[in-house]
């Protein structure tokens, strides 16, 4: 899929991955795109990792243990945490390890990027970028029901997809000029729009052939009934009250 995307043209500096996607095939066959045009950035999942420095292999665990025990954390403000930084390799790739902990906690967590020249916060913060992607696929599946297209169909799950992520991308820039509102009222305020706009659509039809046959039945014509409907006051309110889309008598009660 990556590779596909590069082919057309989708050229990124760097893949973002959850941790439960770390793995040497996979930072392989990124690594080989375009000579190395995508480097990783992602969480270790597992401190049983191990990972060549100098000609020895030593865990991950055991990187943190000797780093807690030498004292050589450095300390982050602009993020309240110390970290380690360790070159090293996996399985013959040259990484640079992070051996991160936030704020009093006493867990420690292991960043991993392919990219040799960023330093900690640089690396940090392209991670963090996962978090916006994270509440990208949490609100489309919640409101736009991303994932639920039941077609076996390649390009109906494509289109279904791309739909969602289009509808998130109008909603999340009206949100960004009204503030006040949150994503989900947002998108009931749309789909209620929707919603009305198909109910008039449908009704309109419907009471231009009731007034054709109300028209046939006094044997006049339609342009007659409508004339003589004009004239009078009371049923000139009535049809406005029909065809303005934003009268309230077409909206569910609250």
């Amino acid at each position: 899929m990556i590779k596909r995307a590069v082919r057309n043209g989708f050229n990124a500096r760097y893949l973002l991955m959850d941790k439960w996607f770390f793995g040497e095939e996979l930072i392989r066959q990124v690594r080989s795109i375009r000579k190395g045009l995508i480097h990783i950035v992602t969480l270790l999942r597992k401190k049983e990792t191990c990972f060549t420095l100098g000609g020895c292999q030593k865990s991950a665990k055991v990187l943190i243990a000797e780093a807690e025990r030498k004292g050589r954390f450095r300390s982050c403000r602009k993020y309240r945490s110390t970290y380690e930084c360790i070159r090293a390799e996996y399985r013959g790739i040259p990484v640079q390890l992070f051996i991160i902990r936030y704020g009093k906690s006493s867990k420690y967590e292991v960043m991993i990027t392919t990219d040799m020249s960023l330093n900690f916060v640089q690396t940090f913060e392209k991670y963090q970028i996962r978090w916006s992607i994270e509440v990208l696929f949490y609100e489309s599946k919640q409101y736009l029901e991303l994932g639920r297209c039941q077609s076996t169909d390649l390009d109906a799950q494509i289109a279904d997809a791309t739909l969602a992520f289009i509808a998130h991308t109008v909603i999340s820039l009206r949100k960004r000029f009204s503030g006040y509102e949150t994503f989900g009222n947002l998108f009931r305020d749309i789909r209620d729009g929707f919603l009305e706009l198909t109910f008039i659509e449908r009704l309109l039809p419907i009471i231009a052939r009731l007034l054709e046959r109300i028209a046939l039945i006094f044997g006049i014509s339609l342009d007659e009934l409508l004339e003589k409907a004009i004239a009078d006051i009371q049923a000139r309110e009535i049809l406005k009250c029909i065809l303005l889309s934003d009268n309230q008598q077409f909206k569910e009660p609250a």
